[in-house]
């Protein structure tokens, strides 16, 4: 499959997250307001949330896959996490205001809810979001691609939600004739702050793996070492060494630079030779999973350190 094949895709799924979130805020909002359930009123706004991040995810998923301009010099790249970040941080915000007024509507002794309706609008939420989160892992499964990936694993974990909603829902109809009806008022709120206690990982764990992209941190360890062994071992057949090595993952480009030192071993005039060294180091990293679509790989040649550590 080619690039402009991975972007078709990539943007296909994206867009179908749109029409996903845009379907589901509006009937999340309208069940919301009619059942009086906080619950399914937070589904509904968190579903304008998703409308809203999914629109910008379709923006960036275009702009990424620009070459470099006059503008950004270095590409789109870095817009990648960066628009991942702040999805985070206004999905944990979100989650944070319905779990304080879960905790206050618990605490004014909860609020009764249209049972019948709210578990029509469970069984929905439930199936629905389980189809649109499969078709979108799916698409990002198969053009690997980051920015559709977190849109699903949020779909397939909103049903996992809506499922625990539904079974709530339906619990409490069950035993609405009985000497437990009388709590079901808390019902709502409780599940409001357990939903929102389960979901907030997610975001958190999402700004976690983001943040490190756009401040252009290091990889993990052991992909430093599996590079620079593999640099290494390509350099010295060569009968060169390596001076230093400095690596970072923006989005989904995996830069590298690579500094030899020449030491008077080679004829550094000779830039088909110098080329060819290049060519040999990229073919030897090929096989080396970044977990990146492209790397951008620069081989610098010195005979003085003052060039890399200055």
């Amino acid at each position: 499959m080619n690039t402009l094949e991975r972007q078709k895709l990539e943007q296909r799924a994206i867009k179908f997250s749109i029409l996903g979130a845009a379907a589901f805020a509006a009937i999340g909002l309208i069940y919301g307001f009619y059942t009086h359930s906080q619950s399914i009123l937070f589904d509904g706004v968190y579903s304008c949330i998703s409308l809203v991040m999914s629109g910008l995810t379709l923006w960036v998923s275009k702009l990424v896959v620009r070459p470099d301009d006059e503008r950004f010099q270095y590409g789109y790249t870095h817009l990648e996490p960066l628009l991942n970040v702040i999805k985070a941080v206004i999905i944990s915000a979100t989650c944070l205001y319905a779990l304080t007024e879960g905790v206050s509507s618990l605490l004014d002794g909860g609020r009764v809810i249209d049972l019948s309706a709210a578990i029509t609008y469970a069984c929905i939420s439930t199936f629905g979001t389980l189809l649109f989160g499969s078709v979108i892992y799916f698409y990002a499964e198969k053009v690997n691609s980051k920015l559709a990936k977190i849109d699903a694993i949020d779909w397939l974990f909103d049903c996992l939600l809506s499922s625990g909603i539904l079974a709530g829902f339906v619990i409490a109809y069950l035993i609405r004739e009985s000497s437990m009806g009388e709590y079901i008022p808390y019902l709502d709120p409780v599940l409001v702050i357990l939903l929102t206690a389960l979901f907030l990982p997610i975001p958190i764990r999402i700004f976690r793996d983001n943040i490190r992209e756009v401040l252009v941190l290091a990889p993990s360890k052991a992909l430093q070492q599996q590079l620079r062994e593999c640099v290494t071992k390509s350099i010295k057949s060569m009968g060169l060494e390596v001076c230093h090595l400095r690596m970072a993952k923006i989005g989904r480009e995996f830069n590298l630079n690579v500094y030899v030192m020449v030491k008077d071993r080679l004829d550094t005039g000779n830039v088909a030779g110098l080329d060819e060294i290049r060519q040999r180091i990229a073919d030897d990293l090929k096989d080396i999973d970044t977990d990146s679509s492209s790397m951008w790989l620069e081989v610098m040649f010195t005979n003085d350190e003052k060039w890399v550590f200055e």
